[in-house]
This record gives C-alpha cells, sequence and structure tokens, in this order.
C-alpha cells in the first residue's frame, strides 16, 4: 500500500477560515495529499500558552514530507509561514507555492514570442 504524501499547509492567519483556505485544501486533497492544516482546533489548542507557538508550528512541519504555501495577495510571505518553509528547506523537503488566479498572469501568443526572444 502506498501512502499519500503528508503535506503541511502553510498560510497567513488573515486566511484561516476563508474560501481560500478551503479551496488550497481541497487542491491538495485532489492531488492525493494528506493536508496537515495548522489553522485545525487541535494544532491550535496545542499551540496556546507556549512561550513560543511557532516551535509547535515548525515541529509538525517536520512531521510532514512536503510544504505547499500560500502567500498574501501582493506575492509577500508573513515572517510565520517564510519560517516554515525555511524549515522544510533545511530537511530537504518540497515547498510548492500556491499560485492566485493565474489568468491574470497569461501573456497573450506575441507577448510570449517576445519573452522567448528576449525583447522584455
Amino acid at each position: 500500500m502506498i501512502l499519500k504524501p503528508k503535506v503541511y499547509y502553510a498560510h497567513p492567519m488573515s486566511t484561516y477560515g476563508t474560501q481560500q483556505e478551503a479551496d488550497d485544501i481541497k487542491l491538495l486533497k485532489s492531488l492525493k495529499c494528506r493536508v496537515l492544516n495548522p489553522n485545525e482546533p487541535k494544532h491550535q489548542s496545542q499551540c496556546k500558552n507556549r512561550a513560543n507557538p511557532m516551535d509547535y508550528f515548525l515541529n509538525l512541519v517536520s512531521l510532514c514530507d512536503a510544504v505547499a504555501f500560500r502567500a498574501f495577495q501582493d506575492g509577500m510571505i508573513g515572517a510565520g509561514v517564510a519560517k516554515e518553509i525555511k524549515r522544510a528547506k533545511s530537511e530537504s523537503k518540497p515547498v510548492i507555492e500556491l499560485p492566485f488566479d493565474t489568468t491574470q498572469r497569461e501573456l497573450s501568443i506575441e507577448q510570449t514570442r517576445d519573452r522567448i526572444r528576449g525583447k522584455v
């Protein structure tokens, strides 16, 4: 029996409980991943009253096979998510960024050709 990879879902607290969070989890599950979401009540209760709650989440990253992360909408990465990414990289685990609406980044055929030719 092949086990599904366990992926830590690193994301800003401002996305906790949002449709974005639900969509990201659905996407990861559709890729046959087991998702460890730090927003789950069991994890939120475990990190309360700790001198450094981030240590709890970094230990969770270590229990996973990979990290999938979401940046803020402007592309910036919050301090906590950045620490989780660094932990995964220090353990040679894959790190995958979940993109925002890719249609806003879509180039026309001519724009694509210009980029390939080095004109942009």
